[in-house]
């Protein structure tokens, strides 16, 4: 009976690990997978808020590019109306010489008179136009200082797109050197 109990406590305690119990070596690979996996979760979270910035600043790049495009266009427009009306002037100014010349050529007070009533009307259409000129002057500058502020905003738009894209690059060149 005696050989029977020393039996049953060698087998109890001299018997070698089971297959279903861990060793301290594979617990300490579980625990550095179950790290690594925490930490490619971190990773993957921090991707995705990354590119849910980066769409919000793509849709805001694509909105200013239509704003930038707008304001240039208004200024565009301006400034073909002001070369337009400047050249306008230039020929009215040619006009009132050529009839500022014939009404001192002329002899006669009835075409006299007629000359310049017509030089008269002439006058006054460039006064009007200098009016446009200076009113289409200024909103040229003012459409000029509001692309220049569109732009910049654009600008500032562009550098957050390309600071999202940078923290994005260097996460992922630190986990391939790894």
């Amino acid at each position: 009976m005696l050989r029977t109990a020393y039996l049953v406590l060698g087998l109890l305690f001299f018997c070698p690990a089971a297959p279903s119990q861990t060793t301290t070596r594979e617990a300490v690979g579980m625990g550095d997978l179950l790290a690594e996996i925490r930490h490619l979760r971190q990773d993957l979270q921090t991707a995705a808020n990354a590119a849910r910035k980066a769409q919000i600043v793509i849709y805001r790049v694509h909105t200013q590019q239509a704003v930038v495009a707008r304001s240039t266009e208004r200024l565009e427009n301006t400034k073909a109306a002001l070369d337009q009306l400047q050249a306008q002037k230039k020929y009215e100014v040619a006009q009132i010489q050529r009839w500022e010349g014939l009404k001192d050529r002329t002899q006669n007070d009835q075409e006299r008179k007629q000359f310049e009533d017509t030089l008269s009307e002439l006058r006054a259409q460039m006064e009007t136009w200098g009016t446009q000129e200076q009113e289409l002057q200024t909103q040229q500058i003012a459409l000029e200082q509001d692309l220049r502020i569109q732009q910049a905003k654009m600008d500032r738009l562009l550098d957050e797109l390309e600071r999202l894209d940078n923290s994005l690059e260097i996460p992922s060149l630190q986990a391939s050197r790894q």
